[in-house]
């Protein structure tokens, strides 16, 4: 892509940004927000004071790309052109440099404070991990992910060797198969924050975990990595007031640390359970300390009642349990809750976090809240990001083979070269996997899983010389070409054969059409509609057999 075509993309956008953030119903700041730039700079943008740069055009063209409201609007004016597209998808050396197009889209997920992210199985463990690096004072994705067969005891690895030893096993505990499985299936988010090595620097990271799709549109967990450092400064800084002495003057000023970063900051007294109350309405110059309350153990549980969502009760009583944050104040721990207030008939997304310190034989809690309601918007920018990284590299997250918007690529280009008539003999092959869904009712999506992995693994092992693509739910396709062409007859005989004996042997069995480009046919799709009708004959000759009743996938 020419610099020529950048600037002319930037002074497009530039002139209608206005119009794309009245599309989407956003102020200057929560775009900023969401770019996690300042006000300021919007500004200046909007008012040409300041240029568009090219990674703040490409984070935008992101952002209102993955939104129905604005997407329209990126159509009629064409910002996402083919140039762009090319560009984004590293079409222009995909043979050459198959990562250029993934290394390019993956960057732009790496905003602000994101460390790294994860996709995760929750219920086999299997993962792929993304992780920031720097070059030249700029950050980028790394170009292949860290891929492994269980989460679980990468976690472990990672606590041993980087997690600080006070926090392991609050970490550990966090990083489980039922937890990550009760947020995938309730579709909830928690977060889990804690002291990282970096060389000799100490880093604090959250762990946001949340339930996302990839970009075959099935459900995965998203794991996000922030670095809360700075955030956590204001709790330092009351760690140090607490321990320089306990009191009125001391509480005044740990409100005053805290409230610059949190609306509203408790101070308990554990062993009284007396508290002080402070809210950002009451920070002025003239700070004062509001009255001592009595029982702060009494009066959330009827704060609860009165305001948190019905269904994040439960979990809200269970983290003011003062028996359990007794446990975590001996420990030395912090601990960190989300939840969501009905305010004015609305839900709002609030989070809570807690430190406990004990200063000769006293013990105190500090706890701040928060609205969050620009971080669970950031979360879902981090969910679309990694969505439309994924899609862009062209991977299946489960299988490992191509996926359907990479099977569209190449169907596209090979309708050009069809045209022009300079296209090699090819020959398309459709499968699918027979009684998937019943698998799933009867044995469970985490079964399924496994059963779609195998079968892409057969695939791959029979056209071993032709590119495999996942492109539906339990279906797959490969263009033959070359070698598998000269052969391809044996092979669906091959593949079919398997097909009977899994039926006898009570294991996975997949249907499979073949059919030829023939000179009469003007696209690609003119040959996969005859390769699906083979495979529907297929796929009825099966049923003759046994309905599958799996012994081993």
């Amino acid at each position: 892509m020419t610099d020529k075509q950048k600037q002319n993309l930037i002074h497009l956008l530039t002139e209608k940004l206005p119009l794309f953030r009245k599309k989407l119903k956003i102020s200057q700041q929560e775009l900023a927000n969401m770019l996690e730039v300042s006000r300021s700079t919007i500004t200046n943008i909007e008012n040409r004071r300041s240029p568009l740069s090219w990674n703040l055009f490409l984070a935008l063209i992101l952002i209102f790309n993955n939104n129905e409201e604005t997407r329209k609007l990126v159509e009629h004016f064409d910002l996402y052109c083919s140039s762009l597209n090319r560009f984004l998808l590293g079409d222009q050396k995909l043979k050459e440099n198959p990562e250029a197009g993934r290394k390019n889209k993956m960057t732009m997920v790496f905003a602000g404070n994101l460390f790294s992210f994860f996709f995760v199985n929750p219920y086999s463990g299997a993962f792929e991990h993304y992780l920031k690096e720097e070059k030249e004072d700029r950050y980028y994705c790394q170009p292949k992910p860290i891929m492994g067969e269980s989460i679980y005891e990468y976690k472990k690895q990672l606590i041993d060797e980087v997690v600080y030893e006070a926090d392991a096993k609050l970490v550990d505990s966090f990083h489980t198969r039922a937890n990550f499985i009760e947020i995938f299936e309730k579709e909830i988010s928690k977060s889990v924050e804690f002291r990282y090595h970096r060389g000799n620097m100490t880093v604090w990271l959250r762990n946001d975990v949340l339930a996302g799709t990839d970009c075959q549109g099935r459900k995965v967990l998203i794991i996000v990595v922030e670095d809360i450092t700075k955030e956590r400064e204001s709790f330092v800084q009351a760690e140090v007031l607490l321990k320089n002495g306990e009191s009125p003057s001391s509480y005044a000023q740990i409100a005053r640390a805290l409230l610059l970063d949190y609306e509203d900051v408790y101070y308990v007294n554990m062993d009284t359970n007396n508290y002080y109350k402070f809210d950002s309405s009451s920070f002025s110059s003239t700070f004062e300390l509001n009255e001592k309350k009595e029982d702060f153990f009494e009066d959330i549980q009827v704060r609860i009642a009165n305001v948190v969502y019905s269904q994040d009760r439960e979990t809200m009583r269970h983290f003011f349990n003062r028996e359990r944050l007794l446990e975590l104040l001996r420990q030395e721990k912090s601990d960190s809750i989300n939840y969501r207030l009905v305010i004015k008939e609305e839900l709002i997304n609030y989070r809570s976090k807690a430190v406990f310190i004990n200063v000769d034989n006293v013990s105190h809690m500090v706890v701040g809240t928060v609205n969050v309601e620009k971080q669970t918007r950031r979360e879902q920018i981090y969910r679309d990001r990694i969505r439309s990284a994924m899609e862009y590299a062209g991977k299946d997250f489960l299988t490992n083979v191509k996926n359907k918007n990479s099977y569209l690529l190449f169907e596209k280009h090979l309708n050009k070269e069809i045209r022009k008539g300079i296209n090699k003999p090819f020959a398309v092959v459709v499968c699918d996997i027979n009684d998937l869904k019943q698998l799933n009712d009867a044995y469970g999506h985490e079964f399924g899983d496994e059963v779609i992995k195998n079968a892409a693994k057969m695939i791959s092992r029979i056209f071993k010389n032709s590119t495999i693509y996942r492109t539906g739910g339990d279906e797959f396709a490969a263009i033959i070409s070359e070698s598998d062409f000269d052969q391809r007859k044996k092979l669906i005989k091959r593949l079919r054969r398997q097909a009977i004996l899994n039926t006898k042997n009570g294991r996975f069995v997949i249907a499979s059409g073949l059919a030829d480009f023939q000179e009469e046919d003007i696209k690609v799709a003119d040959v996969f509609v005859r390769a699906d009708r083979e495979m529907y004959k297929n796929k009825a000759d099966l049923k003759e057999y046994q309905l599958f009743k799996p012994k081993t996938m």
